[in-house]
């Protein structure tokens, strides 16, 4: 699967980041997930040039981030640095699920400086001031 997500067919390397972002909604998934390297494979992906691809990487990495004990390792991992350019893709979602991995990754107290040090802020604060409904 994380094979695939490095095609270079983009419908193919999209629907396998999408089932690597379900696969990391289940917390029974998230810990062998990152231990197998996946954040990895999801930082490199999160350069394609597919939008759609983008964003079901960036889904994974937030689904993975909403378990507290897995946050350091995602940190420690580099996948903090990738999210903060995502976070102003023209792309809604992109930017929703990036903020959303971030948000995640703050609850632990030791990356809050990592993500001040990212340039996380200013992109989320702007994010929260647009009037997108939600």
């Amino acid at each position: 699967l994380i094979k695939f997500a490095h095609s270079l067919d983009v419908e193919i390397a999209h629907q396998s980041c999408g089932v690597l972002a379900n696969l990391a909604e289940a917390l029974e998934n998230q810990g062998p997930m990152i231990e197998t390297g996946l954040l990895q494979h999801l930082k490199y992906v999160l350069r394609s040039k597919s939008v759609d691809v983008q964003r079901e990487a960036v889904r994974a990495i937030g689904n993975l981030s909403a378990e507290y004990s897995h946050t350091a390792a995602i940190v420690a991992a580099g996948a903090l640095l990738p999210l903060v350019p995502t976070l102003s893709s023209p792309d809604f979602l992109c930017q929703r699920y990036a903020a959303m991995g971030i948000a995640n990754l703050a609850t632990n107290m030791g990356n809050q400086p990592k993500i001040m040090q990212a340039g996380a802020l200013q992109p989320i604060i702007s994010l929260a001031r647009r009037d997108n409904g939600d």
